[in-house]
């Protein structure tokens, strides 16, 4: 059974929950340190005198067990701390020294695998350094996050060079143009890639996935192509849609009129059956994908080509 990736929160301590209303819960003093919120500014502050280098000072226990092996993510909004490089507060996973230096404010975030000495004692705030005093780091947020498969590859394609990350991380593979053989080859594939910037300044012509190589199959042919918009402004105009050769003889095959309506707490999109005209749509040559908006605000696409195959046998 496939196990979706991504990240499920377990931990989340922020100012507009625990930090608020003189609550610590989740959190245990240790190793000689303080546990104190800041209500004034929706903080909590973890204090230790720093005698003992690595002292725990706090704890936030996981509100769920995890388990040798798994991965989790640390993020922490550090407010302040109050000395300086030569020392630091560090942020780590149960007993042992896989930690994080903290030495200034901002957000910090880290990933860390399991093993059975970090079970099951929690996230750990402790004292890196001899500061010589009492010091103290204010936090104004702190998650942990279980993070799921990272890479899920769909072998099931069948076609093409493009694998499919069905994890939800976009970890997409290519395969190498030669000594490849689907063991199942179908007559249809398609490609995703999210975060395209169709328009590119002005100049377009933004090749999908990758200039370098090619990305279609010999013999391939674009049927569709899907656009959903995760820009905050309503994109509107025309798209050329074209076949190229890596970066190079770029050939229009079909023009799209857009109308993407901006993206709210929903992203929306569209679907356009392509006719592609042009002459390279079957040359082996132009075997790569290329976009041209001619909106300003066709900045941030996440874009899905689908296409056809004449003889599964050719890839």
């Amino acid at each position: 059974e496939f196990e979706r990736g991504g990240r499920e929160l377990i931990v989340d301590l922020s100012s507009n929950s625990t930090f608020t209303n003189g609550s610590t819960t989740g959190w245990t003093p240790s190793g000689g340190g303080s546990v104190a919120v800041d209500d004034a500014n929706d903080q909590i502050d973890v204090t230790g005198s720093g005698n003992n280098a690595g002292g725990a000072c706090g704890r936030a226990l996981l509100s769920e067990e995890p388990t040798a092996g798994d991965t989790l993510v640390i993020t922490a909004d550090v407010a302040a701390v109050d000395f300086g490089a030569a020392n630091g507060w560090a942020l780590g996973i149960g007993n042992t020294a896989d930690t994080f230096l903290i030495t200034a404010p901002g957000v910090y975030t880290w990933s860390v695998r399991l093993d059975a000495d970090m079970l099951p004692s929690g996230v750990r705030v402790a004292l890196a350094g001899d500061p010589g005093g009492s010091v103290t780091i204010s936090l104004n947020s702190l998650s942990v996050e279980s993070a799921g498969a990272l890479t899920a590859l769909d072998f099931d394609m069948g076609t093409g060079y493009y694998v499919p990350d069905l994890s939800g991380n976009g970890n997409y593979a290519l395969l190498s143009e030669t000594g490849t053989v689907w063991t199942d080859p179908k007559t249809s594939g398609y490609l995703i890639e999210p975060g395209v910037d169709a328009y590119n300044s002005g100049a377009g012509n933004v090749e999908l996935i990758s200039s370098l190589r090619p990305i279609l199959p010999e013999g391939a042919m674009l049927t569709r192509l899907s656009l959903w918009n995760h820009n905050t402004a309503e994109v509107t105009g025309t798209l050329d849609v074209k076949l190229s050769s890596g970066g190079s003889n770029q050939e229009i095959g079909d023009t799209l009129t857009l109308s993407l309506p901006l993206a709210t707490s929903v992203v929306r999109g569209n679907s356009f059956g392509l006719n592609m005209t042009g002459p390279g749509q079957l040359i082996s040559t132009r075997r790569n994908i290329a976009l041209t908006a001619s909106d300003p605000d066709a900045t941030n696409l996440t874009v899905r080509a689908d296409y056809i195959v004449l003889d599964p046998s050719l890839n």
